[in-house]
Parts: structure tokens; sequence; C-alpha cells
């Protein structure tokens, strides 16, 4: 009887993972609705489709989590802190043929500075204003645990590039890749002028 019942649960479970399974609709993760509404970054001139419970995090938290002087500029993370976009937009004009290159690029530097990164897709994309962008995933190391992390860049506001990630545990990566992509493909640009 309880094997019937974890098979009811089961299919309950992919039923709504199916009905659930795009940021209008929310994403089922971890048998938990997550909705998503679209948020300004206005240092960075741009908005994104993001979760509603998603904060910035805080600068005395990112300089724990992100010890390097070259953290990004924009946090936006789960309340546990353990799944994070992050945004940096960079003065190097880029023409949209170049993105493809400028990832490979990205992902050999990765590479080289922990060879153990296993590394799956490389895709070519567009955002929701026919942006192209480029992003790759693979598994990375921290201290105690391993993170599933998504990689973009794309050309930003005619001169500059910007350049993200997403991660989360390792273990949550297919609970949350799909809804990732379609977050980080939502981007568009703000009207103003940058403030970094």
């Amino acid at each position: 009887m309880e094997y019937l019942d974890e098979q009811l649960l089961a299919l309950k479970r992919q039923q709504k993972r199916k009905q659930y399974h795009s940021l209008e609709t929310g994403f089922y993760i971890h048998d938990e609705l997550i909705e998503f509404e679209r948020v300004i970054i206005e240092p960075l001139l741009l908005s994104i489709m993001l979760p509603t419970t998603f904060v910035t995090m805080p600068q005395s938290m990112v300089k724990v989590k992100y010890q390097s002087e070259n953290r990004p500029q924009v946090i936006k993370t789960s309340l546990d802190t353990r799944v994070n976009f992050t945004f940096s937009l960079l003065s190097q004009p880029v023409k949209p043929e170049q993105i493809p290159t400028l990832a490979k690029q990205f992902k050999t530097v990765v590479q080289r500075i922990n060879p153990a990164n296993v590394f799956y897709d490389l895709k070519e994309d567009q955002t929701e204003e026919q942006i192209p962008l480029c992003w790759f995933d693979y598994k990375g190391y921290a201290v105690d645990d391993q993170v599933y992390y998504m990689m973009y860049v794309t050309p930003w506001g005619g001169n500059k590039l910007l350049h993200g990630t997403f991660s989360c545990r390792f273990k949550d990566k297919d609970e949350w890749k799909e809804a990732a992509r379609q977050v980080i493909l939502s981007l568009k640009i703000e009207e103003g002028d940058v403030k970094l």
C-alpha cells in the first residue's frame, strides 16, 4: 500500500511540473510553487524575472561569499542564500557576433582556474528582446559542497558587456536548470544612466 501511495505522489508531482513550467505559471521546485516577477536592477539598467522571494544579498554577506575583489556588482539571492543570480556590467564594447567567442573564452578561464570543474552545455540563445546571449553550465566546487553554475554573456546597451551567473547546490541542478535558463533569457534593457 505504501508503494502505491508513493507512486501516486510521484505522479502528482510530475503533473504539477508539467502544469507549472514557465516564468508566467511559476515552477514547482522541491514541491513548492516558485512564482516570478519582473524586477528592475537600477544601477545596471536592466530588468529580469526573478522569484518573488529573492532579495539583494547584503554587502556583509557578499564579502564573505565572494571573497575576490572582482565580485559581482549585484547579487539576488534566495532567503537561505543557496540560490543566486549575479550581474556585472563591464565597460567593454562588444559586437553581437563576438558573443560566442567571448563565452568560450570565459569557459576557458573558468576551466583554467579549476581544472576539476565539469562542463556540460554551451548554448547560443537570445533574450526576449532578441539580444544575442551565450551561456554555459558546469559543476564546480565550494568549500563544503558541489555547486551548479550557469554563466552567461551578452552585449548590453551598445557599448558594454553584461556578464552573470546562476548558482545553486549541484544536487538541486535538475530542479532549477530550466527555470534559471528562462530567467536569464528574460533580461531586458531599461532606460537611464548606469550607476556603478
